[in-house]
């Protein structure tokens, strides 16, 4: 596949975007006054739009990695788990072989299996995963998921879908303040309809009430090419995301050259959304929610459903499910963790006089996982396994106790 031939595509996608969002919007507030005024009213109109527009555009996009890296809680990899620096190892790999720059490694602390990526340059990248990601699935499905991801960063996809969900943010903005405009105006119509009669006071409430019905009436002639652009720009920006998670795909199976990687991470996603994942956590999945099911999916879908794409990825051939016996299933409520005291064998240059060194043992593989607890110390500390991926939270006042 030609990368810079499709960098160059969503460049200049990126162009027409922009193009088409100061068109629609300067047409909703050019309409309502009519094109046959003053030129100079016009082009000061569309120069108060464009620029209105452009600066929020640039205040949005400038946000957007603090925003996401929050709403995601995302964290650097901890170099105590050798799973999350086996990530960052696979992210490095995956990137030599896009001939990419090496991106951001960051993780999130959550069980389902899941990844992202995100950038506005090509030299300030990012790439994260679940860390249920990391404990469910083979270096070989991680390298698969993280060229998937750096496959959307090389094509620059996330600096096209990052300007089209701002387009997207001016567009909705603007159509809930017409639409809380035009209502408020119909509601001074109405009171002051009400208090209309005759006397002065009466033709004076006349007039008023007629004056709101004009303002509510150019909001909502203003409002209709909105909607029309919006409920368009929806269908557009779905359309576009769907079409780049197929070509991401297909990037992951040229930089791995070993299709059955991605594959195997879709069974093990799907099996986790069909069986493994709680109600409360499946709407936040990207292919728990509307994944091209059905009708309303088709159209409103980011994601195409991973049937699909495992079949796609597989040469148009169906893949079929795993043996029920190998399916993946959440961990069972978490036992707690013994305390075993501090470690023997820790070098005595580790110790630190703002944190103490302590060792938990792992209740599911008997693994003893090292420690290295703040003070003052917090009430709890998450632990995690570096050998079977096992969560818990664990009071630290057992640990810091004398033994």
């Amino acid at each position: 596949m030609d990368f810079f031939e499709e960098i160059r595509r969503n460049k200049l996608r990126v162009a027409i975007l922009l193009g088409t969002l100061y068109l629609c919007l300067l047409l909703a507030f050019a309409v309502p006054f009519g094109f046959g005024g003053s030129p100079v009213g016009f082009a000061v109109l569309a120069l108060i739009v464009a620029l209105v527009t452009s600066v929020y555009l640039l205040v949005t996009l400038s946000c957007s990695k603090g925003l996401t890296m929050a709403a995601l809680g995302a964290r650097p990899p901890q170099d105590a788990w050798r799973a999350e620096r086996e990530f960052a190892n696979v992210v490095h790999e995956m990137a030599l072989a896009a001939g990419a720059p090496m991106p951001t490694v960051v993780v999130v602390d959550d069980e389902t299996i899941n990844a992202f990526a995100f950038g506005l340059s090509p030299t300030k990248t990012y790439v994260g995963v679940n860390t249920g990601t990391l404990a469910r699935l083979t270096r070989e499905e991680l390298q698969a998921v993280v060229a998937h991801e750096v496959g959307h960063l090389v094509a620059r996809d996330t600096l096209l879908k990052s300007v089209a969900m701002s387009a997207l943010g001016v567009i909705d903005l603007l159509e809930k303040t017409l639409r809380t405009l035009a209502a408020g105006a119909l509601g001074a119509s109405a009171a002051a309809g009400s208090m209309a009669g005759g006397g002065k006071k009466g033709a004076a409430a006349a007039g008023a009430a007629m004056f709101f019905l004009f303002i509510a009436a150019a909001l909502f002639i203003m409002l209709l090419p909105v909607m029309v652009s919006r409920f368009f720009a929806h269908l557009v920006f779905f359309a576009m995301s769907r079409r780049q998670e197929y070509r991401a795909d297909a990037y992951a199976v040229q930089f791995t050259r070993n299709k059955e990687g991605l594959i195997g991470a879709f069974q093990k996603m799907a099996e986790e959304t069909a069986s493994s994942v709680p109600a409360t956590v499946a709407s936040l999945r990207l292919s728990s929610r509307l994944d091209g099911r059905g009708f309303l999916g088709a159209i409103y879908a980011t994601h195409p459903p991973l049937e699909k794409r495992m079949a796609v990825v597989n040469g148009g051939q169906p893949v079929p499910p795993r043996p029920e016996s190998s399916r993946l299933r959440m961990a069972a409520p978490r036992a707690p963790v013994a305390v075993v005291g501090p470690i023997a064998s820790a070098p005595a240059q580790l110790e630190r006089a703002d944190q103490v060194r302590k060792a938990v043992l792992c209740p599911r593989c008997k693994t003893k996982v090292p420690l290295a607890i703040p003070r003052p110390a917090p009430a709890t500390i998450a632990v995690k396994c570096p050998e079977c991926g096992l969560f818990a939270n664990i009071a630290t006042a057992p640990l810091m106790s004398p033994a």
